[in-house]
């Protein structure tokens, strides 16, 4: 055993002294790495190999780095031959392409003469199914064959439009094109900036004249303000001349978008003799008329013509004219201006329920009938989704002095973004261009392909679908069923295990007989739950819960006057809404609310993630620092190690953020669980135990209760009517 002043004088490092006395706490093996030439960061990646007991000889070698070693032990963890790649003259970024290769069954050895990057777009490729070699071959980089790649995946034509000058981001402007069904034949020219491009294909996107900027001597700059102002209905000729820079475009822009008037205030004007009165207001939309005792005699006409010779030639209103003859000195509107109109925007037309919150049908007794509710809408390809109404030009006004007001033309809408569905030429109707499921997801149109079966059984095997499951019959005891998307059951649902990447909806009732489990990252919703395990990530509704083993992310809500909450063990994050609480038999029912064991032990992970990450930084600075002392500027830079810890400590920083960040938004969802409470409209019975946080309420059997906790320190709070 070895002291800390034993490890000072034998001239270790502060952080080599603690690796070491670390290991020797754990009982280890530390002769693996007590070697004062292994910098502190490949004593760790030795350590935590011991503690996995893996097979460390493999790296533990002072030619390896740290990161080297880190992909082997990584290797070695998931089980892979990582003898294939530890060699020291494998750098670690392709050692991780390779390790990950391995993985999933592919040995990427034959590509090891390539860059990192380009092996790691291969690895994804193949597993993809999407050949990308004919571009590798023409040695396009890693960032265009990222793009390339994506586009081939989502079956985009891209071929045509690119070649090896383009840069990564011109090309991913040709593929945002593509997928919007864009002409990007008009702007895929080597002669454009990406970021001309972006100009380009934003304003096709957005349904302007692309023609009043479509010139490569504009900047991007000035494209911009060009195509903003067409986006506002704006008379651009105004300020597009090449003359302006960007910068007077855009305060020229401005202006005219915040119409913006130079107004003196109200004026007056007099006729001959102090006989009439005549003031125009500041907007020359109203001119007023007040006529002396001085200036009864004149006529309706002779009126007219002072009221021209001060411009005032609009809207002349005879008839006030007349009541001012007849009324000295008090003031009348004799002319009116027009307003102005502007345009109506522009606005899509959809052929489907855009909010995605179809209701389902609420019964008499106030149950949901889940069975005959419609959760999606189906289309088929070719079918009509959405139209989009281009915007109207408006009309201009006028002011009683003959100024026109120009109007503003309605705001187009911009193209939508799309997938399972396209765009016609008239760039107005959208199609489905598969059978399946149609939604608007913020921006993006999507059709979903869906997977539709009479039923499910284990005869006929394990479905595992990229997308929608409809079964439209029943899914047997024995089934699995695993979905990136909804999973929508019309019958009954006995013990098979279902796992969803959105929502479970299921029509007639779930029956497990404590077998299989529905699982989903969203909602489950069923006419009821018996002797099953459900689980969702958000709220889980129904009519009845029996026996059953129940945990939602979000609120559970059973409905109806029968509905009831009976056995078992439910849990709810957000809160709890029933009729009914247990039964008149007093079974055990379990109820559970707030933040338990799971969600704190979620919370302490994140929180001893942060702590780990937080050491890794404070070694790879303590390496940094230690470089930085015993060699110069002009050396350092160049070395290898240096560079690697320098973007090591930029990445760790980068997982450092992203930590916290997931710390604090579960802390803000700890924070709203602490609201919680359980609505009862009906009766609490007597074998009920509430659990919130800590504090733990039994019914005496009571009915009408809202159950909650006022403070953290507090006990449960009950408002209730006894029976």
């Amino acid at each position: 055993m070895y002291t800390k002043e034993q490890l000072i004088q034998k001239g270790y490092e502060d952080d080599q002294i603690v690796e070491i006395l670390y290991g020797q706490r754990k009982k280890l093996d530390i002769s693996h790495y007590i070697d004062i030439e292994f910098m502190a960061i490949q004593m760790r990646e030795i350590r935590l190999g011991l503690e996995a007991k893996l097979p460390v000889d493999l790296y533990a070698k002072k030619e390896l780095d740290w990161l080297q070693m880190m992909e082997v032990r990584k290797g070695l963890i998931s089980k892979v031959d990582a003898k294939l790649y530890a060699n020291s003259n494998i750098p670690y970024d392709k050692m991780r392409e390779i390790r990950k290769g391995l993985e999933c069954d592919m040995n990427l050895l034959a590509y090891i003469d390539y860059d990192a990057g380009i092996i790691r777009q291969i690895r994804k490729s193949i597993g993809s199914n999407i050949d990308i070699m004919p571009f590798v071959h023409d040695k396009y980089d890693q960032e265009q064959l990222e793009i390339i790649r994506d586009c081939l995946i989502n079956g985009i034509d891209i071929y045509s439009y690119i070649n090896n000058e383009l840069r990564g981001e011109a090309i991913k402007e040709i593929a945002l094109g593509l997928k919007m069904h864009l002409d990007v034949v008009l702007y895929a020219d080597v002669k454009y900036s990406w970021q001309q491009m972006r100009q380009i294909r934003k304003g096709l996107q957005n349904r302007v004249d692309i023609t009043k900027y479509y010139d490569v001597n504009y900047t991007w700059q000035q494209m911009r303000e060009i195509r903003k102002g067409l986006e506002r209905g704006l008379d651009v000729s105004q300020y597009s001349s090449f003359m302006y820079t960007a910068n007077e475009m855009h305060k020229k822009r401005m202006h005219m978008w915040g119409g913006m008037l130079e107004l003196e205030d109200e004026a007056s004007v007099y006729g001959d003799d102090q006989k009439l009165e005549i003031t125009v207001s500041p907007d020359e939309m109203e001119a007023f008329l007040a006529i002396s005792e001085l200036g009864m005699d004149f006529t309706v006409d002779e009126i007219v013509d002072e009221l021209h010779k001060f411009d005032i030639i609009e809207g002349i209103n005879l008839d006030e004219i007349e009541h001012a003859l007849s009324d000295p000195y008090n003031q009348y509107l004799v002319a009116e201006g027009t307003n102005q109109r502007d345009g109506k925007d522009g606005y899509n037309e959809y052929f489907f329920d855009i909010e995605g919150k179809r209701q389902p049908k609420i019964l008499e007794d106030g149950s949901v009938d889940y069975a005959h509710s419609e959760w999606y809408k189906c289309v088929a390809a070719g079918e009509v989704v959405a139209k989009y109404h281009e915007a109207t030009p408006g009309t201009d006004g006028t002011t009683v002095r003959g100024r026109t007001i120009s109007a503003n033309k309605g705001k187009e809408l911009g193209i939508h973004e799309m997938e399972g569905c396209k765009l016609l030429d008239d760039k107005k109707t959208y199609v489905a261009t598969i059978n399946g499921k149609v939604e608007l997801k913020g921006n993006k149109l999507i059709v979903t392909s869906m997977f539709e079966l009479d039923e499910v059984n284990p005869s006929i095997g394990n479905i595992d679908f990229n997308g929608d499951v409809i079964v439209k019959g029943n899914v047997g005891a024995g089934s699995v069923i695993n979905a990136t998307g909804d999973i929508f059951v019309q019958g009954f649902v006995e013990g098979a295990e279902i796992t969803a990447g959105g929502s479970v909806e299921i029509g007639l009732g779930v029956n497990a007989s404590n077998k299989g489990f529905v699982k989903a990252e969203n909602n489950v919703s069923s006419k009821y739950f018996e002797n099953a395990i459900i689980i969702a990530g958000k709220d889980i509704s129904t009519n009845n819960i029996l026996n059953s083993n129940v945990r939602a992310g979000g609120k559970i809500i059973v409905n109806g006057r029968r509905g009831s909450i009976t056995g078992g063990t439910t849990y709810a994050f957000e809160g709890i809404e029933s009729e009914n609480l247990g039964n008149i038999a007093r079974m055990d029912t379990d109820i559970r609310m707030g933040i338990d064991d799971e969600i704190m032990q979620k919370y302490n992970r994140i929180l001893a993630s942060i702590s780990d990450i937080e050491k890794e930084i404070q070694i790879l600075n303590s390496a940094h620092e230690d470089i930085q002392r015993k060699h110069p500027p002009e050396v350092r830079n160049v070395m290898d190690m240096f560079i690697k810890i320098e973007k090591a400590i930029v990445v760790k920083k980068k997982h450092l953020q992203d930590a916290f960040a997931e710390r604090d938004c579960m802390e803000r969802d700890i924070e709203k669980a602490r609201g919680c409470k359980a609505i009862v409209k009906g009766n609490i019975y007597e074998g009920v135990v509430i659990s919130i946080d800590s504090s733990t309420w039994r019914s005496p059997g009571i009915r009408n209760a809202t159950i909650e906790k006022k403070t953290d320190k507090s006990k449960v709070s009950v408002t209730f009517k006894e029976f």
